[in-house]
């Protein structure tokens, strides 16, 4: 545990995760503890492609067979006037 002294204080450490490609989403796997935000990491971990700002937790889904939105699945189904794609 990494402690650290804010005048008389002594508060927790935060886990910052490394947020490559600047979405606001960090990468689970690459992690510093610091008591301030290093440069270019965030708290938030759920990131599921930290090399592409336009993947991450509830962005909005494309028919590409990419999984934009982090929900683990490529195909998603699309409503276009009465028919559905996928």
């Amino acid at each position: 545990m990494i402690l650290c002294l804010r005048r008389i204080l002594t508060v927790d450490a935060t886990v910052w995760y490394a947020d490559a490609d600047s979405d606001g989403y960090g990468d689970v796997y690459t992690s510093r503890t610091s008591c301030e935000s290093p440069s270019g990491h965030v708290e938030d971990a759920t990131d599921c492609d930290d090399t592409d700002s336009d993947v991450y937790p509830m962005a909005t889904e494309t028919c590409d067979y990419v999984d934009e939105d982090c929900d683990g699945s490529t195909v998603e189904v699309f409503r276009t006037g009465t028919k559905y794609t996928a």
